[in-house]
């Protein structure tokens, strides 16, 4: 409910039909980078609907278990926090509040459950983890600048080639910055389910893709939020960050865009959710590769295999 919210009052409306001439105006600027969700969501979203998602992100808040959250029934696990993370992402983006005591007892969990041990894995950028948020939305705002003195120059002279160029030489300066500085050692370190079962159900506790991505975009979540808070301090952020990194690491390690991937290689149910997870995790994380593999390409190119027989699922079909 939440994400669907923020989406529909974020995301671009409906172009009206437009002559010829106003369509090749307005193919200029496709980007969105000078787009502020706050404030579209601020001017756009009917009063109902801002009272609607506060109560929302409220329902959620009320429903924390001990660390994180899980349906009304014992223990806790990764996939119903990854939501709540994707909900409070959308609260981030609106500039609503989640107080960081909350954020915490989520980052301890994931901390906790994640693998221990995992093989070393060359080192790639991570830019969530290799920069503060304050470095990465200063580096935002400042490309939003850029974009905006772009847009007004092709408003005044109609160069779409100079406008191009000038948008192409934005976009390197971006990725040279987010990608500067010294690789840091990564270990493939990845996340299961529900590591407190209390069937002790094998499935529940095998390491996935899925349930991956889900650590890394819930801990990037709480970075945002804990960052400058009186709670954040001491080795903290040094093992958030290096939590993050590990769970990108995992992904690069095991990438397959085939099937949900696990530790040992078995077979796996959820493939659709791991391809979402994969999306959320690349773009939350401002990673365009994993590792070697560029996972925004190779999704693009993925194409369905036939159905699987799914009796060699780790997890029964009634689940």
């Amino acid at each position: 409910y939440v994400l669907a919210l923020e989406a529909l009052y974020t995301e671009p409306e409906p172009e009206k039909e437009k002559s010829e001439k106003e369509k090749s105006e307005e193919e200029k600027w496709r980007t969105g980078a000078a787009r502020d969700p706050a404030k579209e969501f601020k001017k756009r979203a009917t009063p109902q609907d801002k009272q609607k998602i506060l109560e929302l992100i409220k329902w959620l808040l009320d429903r924390q278990k001990t660390n994180v959250w899980r349906y009304p029934e014992h223990g806790e696990d990764a996939s119903n926090t990854q939501y709540v993370a994707l909900a409070f992402n959308a609260a981030r983006r609106l500039r609503m509040p989640i107080p960081p005591d909350k954020c915490l007892k989520i980052a301890t969990w994931f901390v906790k459950w994640q693998e221990k041990k995992g093989p070393e894995v060359k080192p790639f950028p991570v830019p969530a983890a290799d920069h503060s948020m304050k470095e990465l939305r200063k580096l935002e705002r400042s490309i939003q600048r850029d974009m905006r003195k772009i847009e007004r120059k092709y408003k005044k002279d109609k160069d779409r080639d100079k406008a191009d160029a000038m948008t192409t030489t934005v976009v390197d300066e971006a990725r040279e910055k987010l990608f500067k500085g010294e690789l840091k050692k990564m270990w493939a370190r990845g996340w299961c389910y529900m590591p407190e079962d209390p069937e002790n159900k094998e499935w529940r506790k095998t390491i996935t893709g899925s349930m991956t991505t889900s650590g890394v975009i819930a801990l990037t979540v709480c970075k945002a939020y804990l960052e400058g808070s009186s709670v954040y301090k001491g080795k903290w952020p040094k093992i958030v960050n290096q939590a993050i990194r590990d769970g990108c690491a995992w992904l690069a390690h095991h990438f397959n865009i085939n099937t949900n991937p696990t530790g040992d290689g078995k077979p796996f149910l959820h493939h659709y959710y791991y391809l979402y997870g994969l999306e959320r995790a690349g773009m939350i994380t401002l990673t365009p590769k994993f590792g070697e593999h560029d996972w925004y390409k190779d999704c693009l190119l993925y194409t369905s295999p036939s159905p699987r027989d799914l009796s060699t699922s780790r997890m029964p079909s009634s689940a």
